[in-house]
C-alpha cells in the first residue's frame, strides 16, 4: 500500500519559458507571533532598512501587517543593497546580525551572490527572528506595501 502523502504531493509545475528576474523578497520565517510568519517584504532598487520599527510587511491577503515590532530586534536598522548583478549586500550598523550562517561583524558588510537566492539565504536578526531572503514573484507582480 502507498503511503497517504505520496497523493498530497504537488506535482512541480511545467516550464512556461518565463525566465524573467524575479525580484527579491524578505520573508518573515520565524516571529513570536507564529500568524505572522510567511509575511513578506519585496525589496526595491537600492537600499531597504529592515529594523524592529519598520518597513511594513504585507500579509498573505495583501495587507501591510506592519513592521517586525519584536522587543529583542533592534531599532537600528540593517541595511540591505540590491546590486545590478542581482546579489544584495548586507551591512549591520553594529546590532546582532547573522546572514546564512555567518555574523556581520559590526559596520561590516556580507555579499549574497544573486544565484543564492534562488533556494533562499537565511537572515537571522539578535538570533530571534530569522527572515530569508529569495527570489520572489516576477517584477510585473511585486508585492507593494
Amino acid at each position: 500500500m502507498e503511503p497517504r502523502f505520496v497523493e498530497s504531493t504537488r506535482e512541480p509545475g511545467a516550464h512556461t519559458g518565463d525566465d524573467r528576474p524575479r525580484d527579491p523578497v524578505i520573508v518573515l520565517a520565524h516571529h513570536p507571533m507564529l500568524a505572522r510568519v510567511g509575511e513578506t517584504l519585496a525589496l526595491g532598487r537600492g537600499v531597504t532598512e529592515i529594523s524592529r520599527l519598520a518597513p511594513s510587511f504585507v500579509g498573505d491577503d495583501g495587507h501591510a501587517s506592519g513592521p517586525i515590532d519584536d522587543p529583542f530586534v533592534s531599532r537600528q536598522p540593517i541595511a540591505l543593497r540590491r546590486l545590478a548583478d542581482g546579489a544584495i549586500e548586507v551591512a549591520s550598523p553594529g546590532v546582532d546580525v547573522t546572514v546564512g550562517g555567518a555574523a556581520v561583524p559590526a559596520g561590516g558588510v556580507l555579499r549574497i551572490a544573486g544565484s543564492d537566492l534562488a533556494h533562499g539565504v537565511p537572515i537571522a536578526l539578535a538570533h530571534r527572528c530569522d527572515r530569508s531572503a529569495a527570489r520572489g514573484q516576477p517584477a510585473r507582480a511585486a508585492v507593494a506595501g
